[in-house]
């Protein structure tokens, strides 16, 4: 069995952040882990007020969700992604990237 060591982990949001998505990502954060988050709609800064530090980059995917799996693939390659987690309804996209 091999000492897997989890790093960088992709949340994805097909809406804005909600709270459960920063205290877990805050969570992790303060565990030494990178969170990255790719989310529709506002940052948790621009709805709650905060949020936005809990994690280590955020990306906004477009309105319009025809290139979103492309969009994904190539965050998962450039931020060396070690897991993903895919969090809320609509799970359209979520589907898509399974």
């Amino acid at each position: 069995m091999s000492n897997t060591i989890l790093k960088n982990i992709l949340f994805v949001q097909d809406s804005s952040p909600c709270i459960r998505t920063i205290k877990v990502a805050t969570a992790l954060k303060s565990k030494g882990l990178n969170i990255h988050i790719a989310h529709r709609n506002k940052t948790p800064d621009e709805v709650y007020g905060y949020g936005n530090d809990s994690f280590s980059t955020l990306f906004k995917l477009p309105k319009y969700s025809f290139r979103d799996k492309q969009i994904i693939e190539r965050l998962i390659m450039e931020l060396n992604i070690d897991l993903i987690h895919f969090h809320n309804e609509p799970d359209k996209l979520g589907a898509k990237l399974v």
